[in-house]
């Protein structure tokens, strides 16, 4: 691809704040009047910055802050490299951590960067909502949102587990990390299994539809998104 190409392609990528606000500028979404606080990602905050977010935001009613919470620790594949777990950790507590953790419990925490709420994820008790789950939640539960505390439960933000899955028969991993093998680190529903045929140590996931296995051997760092795997 030439330069040229590069630099057009990048500019028809956007967050889904700037798709609505490009695309859809007559579109009114829906309220939400609850408390917010706002981490947004790193290379989002050094390329393109928070304000279509902030905007859409404010239509919505809000009552939100942007964290100066700097970085989540976790950069990629960093956090998931066994030499670098303990300061990846080091990283999120410095200034990210404690600042979810003062939160209140109704505080919706929101975070669209995929490090960023797997960070959050599995080093506190908070569940971070991208912007669509954000949405999505005004949509079906009107401008109060979802009440009571950790409101990102009730959301329904954790992807179902699907029958005939690889170890579906299993209880879903609670967080946590492990060294077993460098270079890993365990995530929700990611469990290491023996495959019949060859006897190959693997990583099957709960959470996605079908079935697969893949060799952990193949692995250096394995990053679980909401549509697949990277870093194989």
């Amino acid at each position: 691809m030439s330069r040229c190409g590069a630099k057009r392609l990048s500019l028809q990528a956007l967050t889904l704040a700037e798709f609505l606000q490009r695309h859809a500028p007559g579109w009114e979404p829906p309220r939400l009047e609850r408390k917010a606080i706002v981490h947004v990602h790193c290379h989002q905050e050094a390329t393109a910055g928070s304000g279509a977010e902030e905007a859409l935001y404010e239509r919505m009613g809000l009552d939100f802050e942007v964290l100066d919470s700097g970085c989540c620790g976790l950069a990629g594949s960093f956090g998931f490299e066994a030499e670098h777990h303990d300061v990846s950790v080091a990283i999120a507590e410095s200034r990210l951590l404690p600042m979810v953790r003062a939160a209140a419990a109704d505080t919706l925490v929101i975070g669209d960067g995929f490090s960023c709420k797997t960070q959050v994820e599995q080093l506190s008790d908070r569940r971070p909502l991208h912007t669509a789950q954000v949405l999505k939640m005004a949509l079906e539960h009107g401008p109060e949102g979802v009440p009571g505390p950790l409101p990102e439960r009730a959301a329904g933000t954790r992807p179902p587990s699907v029958a005939g899955n690889v170890g579906a028969d299993r209880p879903p991993h609670r967080g946590g990390r492990f060294r077993a093998r460098p270079g890993l680190r365990r995530k929700r529903g990611l469990t290491p299994t023996v495959t019949a045929a060859t006897g190959e140590e693997c990583l099957s996931h709960r959470g996605f539809r079908g079935r697969f296995a893949i060799p952990a051997t193949r692995l250096r760092s394995v990053v679980v998104g909401g549509t697949g795997l990277r870093g194989m």
